[in-house]
């Protein structure tokens, strides 16, 4: 026990020293920037994609939606992992792979390349997005830790706006294809210093993980559908997974097809288009999701049920509020109109990124959080963001753009509902 507890202590002193909690932070930011630069890049970038590639619509959605095939399926599996592997290295792998399909995806010159590539970000992504949510949790100090969240979650916000600036200028000035090489380029010395960092739990000396290490140093490994098979027996995870993939379903869908459908709807340039969208992505996404990080830490008690449940009744308040702004936004002709709706949708659906995630991590023991974050990324995006292009762009060929639009607000509606029997279950 003293050589255990001796070499803990090792290690917390290098964690401290090379890899602090908030040095941490700023890094998984970083990482976390780019990743959701990419899922915007490839949307803003279809219209030079099609015009090379010469496809349709539906095809179209299928290279947004094929990314998730891998992404999907074995996020679970290397959340697993994390108990054979350390975390850092997993990550690691997951990011270098991201740089070589990258890479693919900027010299790929059909359409079956341009799906090949994209599966191939799918499982990159799966092997870092699987861990890195529970590390930054089991990281943050105690009664901030949704407010660490929703930091490390902002990213997606300058990501996503800084996909659609930079494509849209590559497309009106040079190649869709440079797009990406920047992004490899980027990513390439952070996926080489991931598998450096240490485990969470050495980061952060008040870990609940760090202290079963030290009561339970030789703890069995729990087989993978076992741990799985607990998670889908719990009610509560399981209605705020599915109420987060009906979320998952609209941002999905409008993170994709957005860009297009104002250049056809409002007719505007694709420069103008794409700076506008990307400047009403950061300033909406920074204050949402610190906003909804901040008001969920600052309803905190002592008492995990009770926290749980004001997660829940502020989530289903916020998404009762975005549901009217999204109809007017899909039904008005009015291009000022249309950017006032769509910066307050966009503003309340950032604004549920951090309590949703922090509210799966609470109603699942320690141990079980990355496994949880995984699996409800298998469930949110197989029902979600996975077939939410695919399925408008079907909907597009077979009607018209106006009315796929209007059917994306649907989702809220299925999104409150789980939510609310999520709170009816926590209150039994």
């Amino acid at each position: 026990m003293n050589s255990i507890k001796a070499s803990i202590y090792v290690l917390e002193k290098y964690a401290k020293s090379v890899f602090g909690s908030k040095n941490l932070l700023l890094f998984f930011f970083l990482i976390n920037f780019l990743i959701y630069f990419d899922r915007t890049a490839i949307g803003a970038s279809l219209p030079g994609i099609k015009k090379d590639l010469n496809i349709n619509q539906m095809e179209s959605g299928t290279i947004g939606a094929v990314f998730m095939i891998g992404y999907m399926i074995l996020s679970p599996y290397f959340a697993h992992l994390e108990g054979k592997y350390r975390s850092g290295l997993i990550m690691a792998s997951g990011l270098l792979m991201y740089c070589l399909s990258n890479v693919f995806t900027s010299i790929s010159t059909s359409y079956i390349g341009i799906i090949i590539s994209r599966a191939l970000i799918g499982i990159a992504e799966a092997a870092y997005s699987g861990i890195s949510t529970s590390y930054v949790d089991t990281m943050a100090p105690e009664g901030h830790k949704t407010f660490w969240l929703s930091i490390y979650f902002s990213a997606m916000a300058f990501g996503a706006a800084s996909g659609y600036i930079v494509s849209g200028i590559m497309i009106a000035y040079a190649t869709w294809r440079i797009t990406f090489l920047i992004e490899s380029i980027s990513m390439f010395p952070l996926s080489v210093t991931c598998a450096l960092i240490p485990d969470a739990k050495y980061v952060n000396p008040d870990s609940k993980l760090l202290e079963e290490d030290v009561k339970n140093p030789k703890k069995k490994e729990i087989p993978m559908l076992y741990e799985i098979f607990e998670l889908l027996t719990n009610k509560t995870y399981l209605f705020i997974v599915f109420g987060n993939a009906a979320l998952n379903f609209a941002t999905g869908a409008l993170a994709f097809w957005c860009p297009t459908y104002i250049l056809q709807v409002f007719d505007l340039p694709i420069e103008y288009t794409t700076m506008t969208i990307g400047g009403v992505t950061i300033v909406t996404g920074i204050i949402g999701t610190l906003s909804g990080g901040k008001i969920i830490d600052r309803y905190k008690t002592n008492n995990p049920v009770k926290n749980v449940q004001t997660s829940l009744r502020i989530i289903v308040g916020i998404v009762c509020i975005k549901f009217p702004f999204m109809i007017v936004a899909t039904i008005t002709t009015n291009t000022l109109l249309f950017f006032i709706m769509f910066t307050i949708v966009e503003f309340l659906l950032f604004c549920t990124i951090a309590p949703v995630n922090g509210l799966i991590m609470r109603v699942v023991s320690e141990d079980k959080k990355t496994i949880a974050i995984a699996l409800q990324m298998f469930i949110s995006h197989l029902f979600g963001d996975f077939p939410s292009p695919f399925i408008i762009g079907f909907i597009m060929d077979l009607t018209n753009m106006r009315i796929a639009m209007i059917s994306v607000s649907v989702a809220f509606s299925f999104a409150i509902v789980f939510f609310v029997l999520a709170l009816l279950q926590k209150s039994k």
